[in-house]
């Protein structure tokens, strides 16, 4: 049914992309707050939601040229130095390895769900995003904490497939 769909440039695409991941982050910074009871630093927790939501968004884009996109477009439009975004690039790095390994591990087995929300606790509420899950060994966070940093990931996970999979339903984009 591609006939009714609207055609809209790569540039457009991304630009509604990032439009979702801001929202998506707001509400991924009430709700961290809410679920974990968040007493560290603000402008921590922010930067490390931001990385979250900018995953969450490339997760479902397999594309290596439309991610680089992504996270060139969103590095633009902050405004930030090529030394700060080289420094971003690697910070993101470190954290969608863990990020990827954790749900690559999950989709192999759903009973290891606990393993992205130990991800998602040790590298945001315990800030330690230097950890690796493909080196070992995994970090020991409580059962309660893992598991409530599965349910986080699971509702973002779903809103942003929902509005991922709405959007695909609309559009074609020209260039990917």
């Amino acid at each position: 049914m591609g006939l009714f769909k609207k055609k809209i440039s790569l540039d457009e695409y991304v630009d509604i992309l990032l439009k979702a991941q801001l929202e998506l982050e707001k509400y991924m910074l009430q709700e961290f707050h809410n679920t974990f009871e968040y007493q560290g630093e603000d402008e921590r927790l922010k930067f490390e939601v931001r990385i979250l939501s900018l995953w969450l968004i490339t997760l479902f884009h397999p594309s290596e040229k439309l991610r680089d996109k992504i996270h060139d477009t969103y590095c633009e439009s902050i405004g930030i130095s090529q030394e700060t975004k080289d420094m971003f690039y690697k910070d993101i790095e470190q954290r969608y390895k863990n990020y990827f390994t954790a749900y690559s591990m999950w989709q192999k087995n759903p009973q290891s769900g606990h393993i992205i929300g130990t991800a998602i606790v040790e590298t945001i509420k315990n800030q330690n995003p230097y950890f690796s899950l493909e080196k070992g060994p995994i970090p020991i966070t409580g059962d309660t904490d893992a598991f409530n940093g599965f349910l986080f990931f699971e509702l973002f996970f779903n809103v942003i497939v929902k509005q991922i999979v709405k959007l695909k339903k609309k559009v074609i984009v020209k260039g990917l």
